[in-house]
């Protein structure tokens, strides 16, 4: 068996893996695992080393894959290694980093009547779709 990822974190050229460690069991040859291997792909067919995380870490086990491309997609994989040698990949994981977005153009505002307009242009998405404005007055 291999490690599930239970969640991901993004932000604008990084991407945290997480996931728990594999239990010794008899998929393991019964011993623990001691470290796991990581790889990733930038999009085409090239699985590239990533790193090597000490299995002894917290459960669960964080990495912090750093200077990555603002929304390109990457496929990771994850796999164990013990005394016996290495196991299988992990299910490929499809991650794309995306920041917040940035700034708006300057709010133009007006008065009709008794209502207030504020008018201005989208925000530069970075990646992920704006899904809320938020005005504070």
């Amino acid at each position: 068996m291999f490690p599930v990822y239970e969640g991901i974190n993004t932000i604008k050229d990084a991407i945290e893996l997480l996931w728990h460690p594999i239990i010794i069991n008899e998929h393991t040859g019964g011993v623990p695992i001691l470290k796991y291997h990581i790889e990733y792909d930038q999009g085409g067919y090239s699985w590239t080393p990533l790193t090597v995380v000490d299995a002894s870490l917290a459960d669960p086990i964080v990495y912090l894959a750093t200077e990555l491309a603002n929304n390109r997609t990457y496929k990771f994989k994850i796999r164990g290694e013990n005394i016996y040698g290495k196991g299988s990949w992990s299910e490929i994981s499809y991650i794309r980093p995306t920041g917040v977005p940035e700034g708006i153009t300057p709010v133009e505002t007006g008065l009709v009547g008794t209502n207030v307009y504020l008018e201005w242009q989208s925000f530069l998405s970075n990646g992920r779709e704006v899904t809320a404005y938020e005005v504070v007055f």
